[in-house]
């Protein structure tokens, strides 16, 4: 009671879900999760898709730290061949952003970027 909500932002909802055991909540991190490789699709391969997204990267960004969102494989679709959206971000961003997520991966078949190597 009495307690403000004004700065309670989605995100916050989010982190707090995934400090739950409820089966909701569980259930709820599922449709997110399912979300993030739904938009990764969307985005793959698709110019047009990754300009819609580019304009939410901060969002996606405010997840990265969630555990289990492929939060990375959004965010490498969202870039993946286009120049422009990398051009537009600005390489420093795109680099810090993206080099400790790619980093923390086992997986090495998204590790091609030039600034990886």
């Amino acid at each position: 009671h009495g307690a403000s909500t004004a700065s309670y932002t989605p995100s916050d909802a989010l982190f707090a879900m995934t400090r739950s055991t409820s089966q909701a909540s569980l259930e709820f991190i599922e449709v997110v999760r399912t979300g993030y490789l739904l938009l990764s699709k969307f985005c793959e391969n698709n110019e047009a898709n990754q300009d819609a997204l580019l304009p939410h990267l901060s969002l996606f960004l405010s997840h990265a730290e969630v555990d289990g969102l492929p939060v990375e494989k959004l965010l490498v679709s969202m870039i993946s061949d286009n120049p422009k959206a990398v051009q537009e971000l600005g390489l420093p961003l795109v680099s810090s952003s993206f080099e400790a997520l790619i980093r923390s991966w086992n997986n090495r078949s998204y590790t091609g970027f030039g600034w990886l190597d």
